[in-house]
């Protein structure tokens, strides 16, 4: 459905992020993919420090 929408679908494991510089958006498929709360942590906390990190740097979309 997303790619019918023009964007990209990108499969990542639980705890990944993807960053998507043009548009300055951080996901992570953690929350769906985890069995459990350490799981989802680990793709959350990556994602969390990603974007504090553009923020800090004023990366902009």
């Amino acid at each position: 459905m997303i790619e019918d929408l023009g964007s990209d679908h990108v499969a990542l494991n639980v705890n990944e992020i993807l960053i998507d510089e043009k548009h300055g958006i951080v996901t992570t498929p953690a929350y769906m993919l985890a069995g459990r709360i350490s799981e989802a942590a680990s793709g959350i906390e990556k994602l969390v420090t990603k974007v504090l990190e553009m923020v800090k740097t004023g990366v902009r979309a």
